[in-house]
């Protein structure tokens, strides 16, 4: 037997194709993989937004009970509310963009059982090629999401530290600007 040059060409280009979407469709399953490592991480700063949050807005509760406790003027329960207010208003935006954060979770995943059942007339290479353009498909989609929920994400943070500021400035107020007032 003999072999014709072009048909051994052909033979080094198919492995050389193959070997180059083998490579693709690793390297992207890799990425896709890190997505969703980065999802989880992005979920677990939001509960810790959330708790951190709820944790303050109860410490500045009990707090002003035990230094407010003991006045039950008018004038010191407007304090006390009025004291409050910013710390509640922080509070929401944090447990808002938390649970904004947490709400992006509708992720693409490729391959599909039924994607993969569509194509079974597909040859190994053309399967691939399908495989490898949804995936990327995919993986920009989902990135997206990502990025809209580290936008949420950090915005929670950023009110998480207005709240804790603010419960500061209210705790030193509540303890000093009674001495003056007297």
């Amino acid at each position: 037997m003999t072999q014709h040059p072009t048909h051994t060409k052909s033979k080094a280009s198919e492995t050389a194709e193959n070997s180059c979407h083998d490579l693709a469709f690793t390297l992207l399953q890799d990425s896709i993989s890190v997505q969703f490592d980065q999802v989880d991480t992005l979920d677990a700063k939001a509960n810790a937004a959330q708790v951190s949050a709820s944790t303050l807005v109860g410490a500045a509760l009990v707090l002003q009970a035990v230094l407010l406790g003991g006045n039950s003027t008018l004038q010191h329960r407007l304090f006390q509310v009025v004291a409050l207010f910013p710390l509640l208003v922080a509070y929401a935006f944090v447990i808002y963009y938390a649970s904004k954060g947490y709400s992006v979770s509708d992720y693409s995943r490729v391959p599909t059982p039924s994607m993969l059942l569509q194509n079974l007339h597909m040859t190994d290479c053309e399967l691939k090629q399908v495989l490898l353009n949804a995936m990327g498909e995919a993986f920009a989609v989902n990135e997206n999401k990502i990025k809209e929920k580290v936008r949420a994400i950090s915005r929670a943070n950023l009110a998480l530290k207005i709240e804790t500021g603010v419960l500061i400035v209210v705790l030193l107020a509540q303890t000093i600007l009674p001495y003056f007032l007297n």
